[in-house]
């Protein structure tokens, strides 16, 4: 395995890889009538995003597609990171040193495969250092 990557950097790469999609593809947020009124263009229909999101309805399909892309490139490069890499990084981004317990650790990472052993191995390794 060729570890040449930082999880930090495959993560920021990801998000404004994201980001750029969300904006091509014309999203925008509204909380209420007015933000939605300034946000929808004229003629253009449009479906809930969720978290306040609107897309055009005729960039559904297209953003699906993309984001599905994006997700996979997203999962090829994690395997150029170290394991113990990604899993530290988030242990420290959900402050698990701090509260002592990592399971939003493994809510975050379970979908990318990592085990609760994987992460309990990586916790107790570091717990000394961080805490």
């Amino acid at each position: 395995m060729n570890t040449t990557r930082k999880y930090s950097e495959v993560k920021q790469e990801y998000t404004d890889k994201y980001n750029q999609l969300i904006e091509d593809a014309e999203v925008f947020f509204a909380f209420s009538d007015e933000q939605y009124e300034e946000g929808a263009k004229e003629g253009v229909q449009y479906e809930p995003f969720g978290m306040g999101g609107f897309i055009p309805v005729h960039k559904v399909d297209s953003f699906g597609e993309a984001t599905v892309d994006l997700h996979l490139w997203f999962k090829e490069e994690l395997k150029k990171v170290d394991l113990e890499d990604i899993i530290l990084y988030e242990l420290n981004n959900h402050e698990c040193f701090y509260t002592g317990d990592w399971h939003d650790t493994w809510q975050a990472l379970r979908g990318l495969g990592i085990t609760q052993d994987q992460i309990a191995e990586v916790y107790s390794k570091h717990v000394r250092h961080y805490a």
